[in-house]
């Protein structure tokens, strides 16, 4: 979003520029400048492909970032060690924001650009905006609200149905997109203390990522012919990576679609009358020989084959609010409130089979920030670092634990509280970590007093000690302890200091042997346990921000502990 120009430097009216669709660059008055149409467009038009100018890690963390570049670039990629950030150049860096654009965009990695395309038809006139994300941006007043699609539009791009659903199923079921991707978080910052490590992405920030797919046209009147001798390719599995396709509607009008080439090169358009494109499958399930094979045997007298590519969403909208921006690469449903995005590589029926659920770190902020709503939080914090304290007195290593109950609405006192700390060095025993002591003051509780949790805890979870409990601890558990927690059924952990080379939850390794990368913990370990396919429970992982907030009490903590794994 451009600033308001000073008067002394202002930019001329009209800004002398070359383009295919005589774009016009214009003050704004109240956003600075901004790209407007001359004429009218047709939807789905390719409008601009703007190069970016990419910053590694490095040079952004030690240079970029206290530059006014800060507030104009994007995360493009996630490495290993930090995010390579992106500036949109020629037109792509004048594109102000609006909750409901007409423009969508696409990155294109491999090329190193992004190609901004009509999401809807343009008048003349018309301001061109894309979404910086969905929800009330920084600089918007309080009333601004973001608009939904006009129901008219949404439903034309819903109109057509999934080709590789069952007759019975959902098309918003757990399954989802079907795909087992790293799915893209841009960071969103809040001023919240608390924040949730996690790699899940904030549908606020989500960017749009396409790939390669196949299609044919039909003739309107053999669409549902088709789509039924389809259908029992796919069930047939002599079609592919159907379960791929789940998030997207199987036709769109041809006239509306950018066809490719194999290398991924525009194809000049023909006149397509009222044909329809039809989704075959994904570009990487099936080669193109294979595919005529089948379907020159399957749709003879019906269709001609002529394969062609087009680019599709990875996955389902986000929201209903971005619906649009999806919708104008191919057609396709949006998750509803808690949905997933799933991994196909988790344990059927497992919590991690949904691994992917969205995080709103818009709703995250919004719960710390109301008044008193961390005043348990920080009176467990206090009395976690007071126990790590003491230990450190008597010649402990100084990490602690805390497992308690989130208090009723309105009360401050702790109804659970039991402590624990690591005795390593008293007890010479290597595993006698803080976290694996505090489960055994749990053990050693229940077993004391029999007691009988929270009506809302399921019967077939008492057997695990930690079931529907908090714990707090003083620094980044292990990847021993993180299991532990697994093995526990915790419920929600919170976490002062990070534990740069052993730590089990920050996930700074990103991409390493897939290792999932948590946003919010570049500082911390390597690994992020509680975000791996495969695992038979989840739990939620938050960070204390402010960990100067407990500095005077904390003394000593930081710096002393981190070569030992806790």
């Amino acid at each position: 979003m451009a600033n308001p120009i000073a008067e002394d430097n202002k930019y001329n009216v009209v800004a002398p520029h070359l383009n295919k669709f005589d774009l016009i660059i214009c003050d704004t008055l109240s956003a600075g400048r901004g790209v407007f149409a001359s004429k009218n467009i047709a939807r789905n038009v390719v409008i601009e492909v703007s190069p970016v100018l990419l910053f590694d890690p490095t040079e952004y963390g030690d240079h970029g970032r206290y530059t006014v570049l800060d507030s104009y670039t994007f995360v493009w990629e996630k490495r290993e060690k930090g995010s390579t950030m992106a500036l949109a150049l020629g037109l792509g860096s004048l594109f102000n924001h609006s909750s409901n654009p007409n423009i969508s965009y696409e990155l294109n990695k491999s090329a190193q650009c992004i190609h901004y395309r009509t999401a809807r038809e343009i008048s003349a006139g018309d301001e061109l905006c894309i979404s910086y994300g969905s929800g009330r941006m920084w600089w918007e007043q309080a009333s601004a609200q973001p608009q939904t699609p006009p129901a008219t539009e949404t439903d034309e791009l819903n109109a057509f149905g999934n080709i590789d659903l069952n007759d019975n199923e959902d098309p918003a079921s757990e399954h989802e997109s079907g795909l087992d991707i790293a799915y893209p978080a841009a960071p969103v910052q809040t001023n919240a203390p608390l924040w949730r490590i996690t790699a899940s992405p904030d549908p606020v920030s989500m960017p749009l990522v396409t790939k390669l797919a196949w299609a044919l046209n039909v003739k309107p009147q053999f669409c549902s012919k088709v789509a039924g001798i389809l259908q029992t390719l796919v069930r047939g599995n002599r079609i592919l990576g159907g379960p791929q396709l789940r998030h997207l509607r199987t036709f769109r009008k041809a006239r509306e679609v950018t066809k490719l080439d194999e290398d991924a090169d525009p194809i000049p358009k023909a006149s397509e009358n009222e044909d329809l494109s039809m989704l075959i499958t994904m570009q990487d399930a099936q080669s193109r020989t294979d595919l005529e094979k089948i379907l020159e045997d399957a749709l003879s007298g019906l269709v001609v084959i002529e394969l062609y590519l087009v680019r599709v969403p990875i996955c389902a909208a986000p929201s209903r609010v971005r619906l649009t921006e999806w919708a104008s690469v191919w057609p396709c449903i949006f998750l509803p409130p808690g949905a997933g995005l799933a991994n196909a590589k988790a344990l059927p029926g497992s919590d991690a089979a949904r691994q992917a659920t969205l995080v709103d770190r818009e709703m995250d902020a919004m719960k710390w920030s109301e008044p008193h709503a961390t005043d348990w939080i920080q009176a467990a914090f206090l009395r976690c670092i007071a126990t790590a304290q003491k230990a450190r007195a008597r010649g402990e290593i100084g990490s602690a634990a805390l497992v308690t109950i989130p208090p009723a609405e309105g009360e401050s006192s702790l109804p659970l509280a039991l402590d624990a700390f690591d005795t390593r060095i008293s007890e010479s025993h290597p595993l006698r970590h803080s976290v694996p002591n505090a489960v055994r003051a749990v053990a050693q509780w229940r077993s004391d007093t029999q007691p009988k949790l929270s009506s809302s805890v399921s019967a077939n979870g008492q057997d695990y000690l930690l079931t529907g409990l908090s714990l707090f601890l003083t620094h980044e558990p292990c990847v021993y302890c993180a299991m532990a927690l697994i093995h526990s059924r915790v419920k929600t952990v919170y976490f002062l200091f990070p534990s740069a080379h052993a730590g089990g939850f920050c996930g700074a390794h990103a991409g390493v042997n897939g290792i999932a990368a948590c946003v919010g913990g570049e500082d911390g370990g390597p690994y992020a346990i509680h975000e791996q396919s495969g695992l038979n429970h989840r739990y939620d992982v938050w960070r204390w921000k402010d960990s100067s907030h407990f500095q005077q009490q904390a003394k000593g903590l930081w710096c002393v502990d981190m070569k030992f794994d806790l």
